[in-house]
């Protein structure tokens, strides 16, 4: 009996290809619309795309969809059941069987199992640096990964550090350089720069990808997410505006209210001829509910800011769905991300002290390393300390 196949997406393009080409191409070669091809392509997940074909064509389906850029794997299918049909029964059917034969079951019918295709060998994780393997499986919702993590993330942002240092040390500095120049432009340049700071951050996350591949870093990656995605990232910057403006009016009212209601508990003239020193010990107690709240509500507009650029210039995402994925992967996160915060400070003070010098060095270690959270987190990537500490690759 000739083996049938089924022909597996994995949820991964192939290395150097680019989203926005996978999507066009796919649409054209199969006569769907783009918006379909995008939402099948870029979602992470695996999908069957051809069932239960001959190995002829399951190759020709290959061939094409890898032409594409698609990563594909072919899923060997245990044998075709039986296609029985019920028929009259025989009256001889209710005889005796003959001694040693087995005895009908009751009823009739056919159990279909699902064909399960073979497990992947666990044994040799793919190696930290390189993209995923066809027989990767690719994530269907962000992993929980264990406390370690956290500090994970900085040695593999170390990892892409030393690869290209000068280049990472360029890059990230005039990133800073150029957001605060933008800022100082009268009325318009806080809000400039809060655009621009996704789109220079997608950049620099295709360049670490890149890395990953073999290709070193250049100092025109940090534009790359100009290029590539812009409206998305830059919107990525409006909602994280139109966010803070909004926890700022709520923090706003809650301390105008609660000031007014202190003031309005105590004797006449009590705070216009106090002392300052006495003044403070009586408002303090009206500032911490709204200072409270503006923490609630920051540290979830963070967790949807922090891994959204790469999942927007990477992956294609939209803005919106990137940045609900963003919260939902730091949310199953939580104790890496603290670790992760706690590493990241003690560096950032350590950098200050020689002159500020050392945020060189840290600064790009800590970018990087946003990279190296999004691959670990959205993706089976299979390294851990003990291994990217030995990369030299």
């Amino acid at each position: 009996m000739d083996p049938r196949f089924n022909v597996v997406y994995c949820g991964e393009l192939q290395p150097q290809v680019r989203a926005q080409a996978a999507v066009t191409g796919f649409a054209a070669r199969f006569g769907i619309p783009e918006d379909r091809a995008r939402r099948l392509l870029l979602d992470g997940q695996e999908h069957v795309l051809k069932r239960d074909v001959d190995a002829e064509t399951a190759e020709s389906f290959r061939g094409a969809l890898e032409e594409i850029g698609l990563v594909v794997r072919l899923v060997a299918l245990g044998p075709r059941p039986l296609d029985l049909e019920l028929v009259p029964k025989d009256p001889r059917a209710h005889e005796a069987p003959p001694a040693g034969a087995l005895a009908p079951r009751q009823g009739a019918g056919v159990i279909l199992t699902k064909a399960t295709p073979p497990l992947p060998n666990s044994d040799d994780p793919p190696h930290p640096g390189h993209a995923p393997t066809p027989a990767d499986t690719a994530p269907t919702a962000p992993h929980a990964r264990g406390p370690r993590a956290g500090w994970d993330w900085i040695v593999r942002g170390f990892w892409h550090f030393k690869r290209d240092p000068w280049p990472w040390i360029g890059a990230v500095l005039l990133l800073y350089v150029l957001t605060i120049a933008v800022g100082l432009v009268p009325l318009v340049g806080g809000i400039a720069s809060t655009l621009l700071g996704p789109m220079l951050t997608g950049g620099l996350m295709i360049g670490a990808q890149d890395q990953e591949r073999g290709e070193p870093l250049r100092l025109e990656h940090l534009f790359a997410g100009l290029y590539e995605r812009a409206g998305q990232l830059a919107l990525i910057g409006v909602i994280y505006l139109v966010g803070g403006l909004v926890i700022a009016l709520i923090v706003g009212l809650l301390m105008s209210g609660s000031l007014f209601v202190t003031a309005a508990s105590l004797p006449p003239g009590t705070v216009a001829g106090a002392d300052p020193g006495q003044v403070l010990p009586m408002i303090t107690p009206a500032l911490l509910l709204p200072l409270l709240v503006a923490m609630l509500l920051a540290i979830p507009l963070a967790m949807a800011l922090f891994l959204a650029p790469p999942l927007v210039a990477i992956d294609g995402m939209k803005a919106v769905a990137a940045m609900r994925l963003s919260f939902r992967g730091c949310l199953k996160n939580i104790l890496p991300l603290l670790l992760y915060g706690l590493i990241a400070t003690a560096l950032l003070v350590i950098g200050s002290l020689p002159l500020l010098l050392g945020l060189l060095v840290v600064m790009p270690i800590l970018m990087a390393s946003l990279y190296a959270a999004y691959r670990d987190i959205y993706f089976d990537t299979g390294w851990r300390t003990a291994e990217a500490g030995g990369l030299d690759s």
